[in-house]
């Protein structure tokens, strides 16, 4: 198997966990600070699910380092057929991430936001990982799925503002 097909089954194994504000599987961060969850209160953001799985699946261990934003910036494009992440936002600044599973579905951390900060909030929101249908129409565009295997430890640009 691909790093990108065993990143991706990484990532399906993930199906049904709540979606945390700045979740990233065991832990999550808040106010600059690592706070460990208990393995019921386990979930992810977006960002956390993606480098989750490519951390799995034998890359570096991203999750503290990188969120949409960074992954919009150092990615190259992802090509047509090959897998690969869907980045959205606006004006060039990237808010959300989902790996791209091809004929129009999306495999993602997706329902909840900033307020979303435990697995009661996330139940009832019904924010969880899931694979759906894209809906989103502020699609910024693709980048390599490959790519993240490779990328630094610690990013080298800096989000814009």
């Amino acid at each position: 198997m691909t790093f990108p097909e065993i990143l991706v089954a990484f990532a399906l194994k993930q199906l049904g966990k709540p979606y945390l504000w700045a979740g990233r599987g065991d832990y999550v961060v808040r106010e600059h600070q690592i706070i460990r969850l208990a393995d019921t209160d386990q979930g992810f953001d977006c960002a956390g699910l993606v480098t989750w799985a490519a951390w799995k699946a034998g890359a570096a261990d991203l999750r503290g380092w990188y969120g949409a934003d960074h992954l919009w910036l150092l990615l190259p494009e992802g090509k047509p057929g090959d897998m690969r992440l869907a980045l959205y936002g606006s004006k060039g600044h990237a808010t959300h991430v989902a790996i791209d599973l091809g004929h129009g579905l999306v495999l993602e951390a997706a329902g909840g936001d900033s307020t979303t900060l435990t697995v009661t909030d996330a139940m009832k929101r019904g924010a969880s990982v899931r694979i759906g249908f894209e809906r989103r129409v502020d699609r910024l565009g693709y980048r390599s799925l490959e790519a993240l295997r490779d990328l630094p430890l610690r990013p080298t640009v800096s989000p814009t503002p």
